[in-house]
């Protein structure tokens, strides 16, 4: 999938099927880099986000750090999405990021899915993209945003995969674009392109 590399899919949002850490995915990498800021904000979904922001806290350091983990991963609706823990997380997050003083760092936990959404959230509250780090710790559920009905679907899908969208029915492709205002991938109809190929089924075939 060549066309990763010019999309707008962040190279720690997919899948790493070697198996090996990215360097801007290893907490050790984070904890030692040069660090002027004014406070650490730490913002994790779930348990092994968790794990990984502690060892982001332990450095220690005179600079104050803040968290904010969220770690249920209960969510109220079924594959369309109503309250999220990553929502939830966000919206925690941009409480704080209101109320902050200039030369916050920001580092992003949870799974990719989970990521891409407080990294928009934390860029539409004014925070730059130097200013946030990402941490993704599982690359199995993407968000879709469906380009027919506009609803947001959660599915255990890869990129160009096939899911069944949650508001519409139709049997969309997971595209390799994600808004940066949202988070969302976007997903079209199987057969909106005719090109007499079809992309294959996500091994679920039902929304999460």
């Amino acid at each position: 999938m060549d066309q990763l590399r010019y999309s707008s899919v962040p190279a720690w949002a997919v899948s790493d099927l070697s198996g090996t850490t990215r360097p801007d995915s290893d907490p050790a990498h984070l904890a030692g880099r040069e660090d002027t800021a004014s406070e650490h904000l730490l913002v994790g979904v779930g348990p092994a986000a968790a794990e990984v922001l502690s060892q982001i806290g332990s450095r220690g350091g005179a600079i104050p750090t803040t968290r904010i983990l969220v770690t249920d991963n209960d969510r109220a609706g079924g594959g369309q999405l109503d309250t999220t823990p990553a929502e939830r997380a966000a919206a925690a997050m941009s409480g704080h990021l209101r109320a902050a003083s200039v030369g916050v760092r920001i580092t992003i936990a949870g799974s990719a899915s989970d990521c891409l959404l407080l990294r928009a959230r934390a860029i539409a509250d004014g925070a730059e993209d130097d200013e946030v780090s990402v941490i993704a710790v599982d690359w199995g559920t993407v968000t879709v945003f469906c380009a027919h009905c506009r609803a947001v679907t959660a599915a255990r899908a890869r990129i160009g995969e096939v899911i069944t969208c949650a508001g519409c029915g139709r049997e969309v492709v997971v595209y390799h674009h994600v808004s940066r205002r949202t988070g969302f991938h976007l997903g079209y109809m199987i057969d909106a392109e005719r090109s007499g190929q079809h992309p294959v089924r996500s091994d679920s075939g039902v929304p999460s």
